[in-house]
């Protein structure tokens, strides 16, 4: 039981990221951030979640 809500838990973290990282996205596109300005935010986003 232990290792199915580790499991879960695990995927929803992955979902609610995934979901945060798409609407930063459609928000620095719909503010018509520059370019080197969505990398930086991209960067510190990935930096500070530790992922790739």
């Amino acid at each position: 039981m232990g290792f199915l809500n580790r499991y879960l838990h695990s995927m929803t973290l992955r979902v609610e990221m995934r979901v945060k990282r798409r609407d930063a996205e459609v928000w620095m596109s719909h503010k018509m951030l520059p370019e080197d300005l969505k990398e930086g935010v991209t960067l510190y986003e990935q930096k500070k979640t530790g992922s790739q």
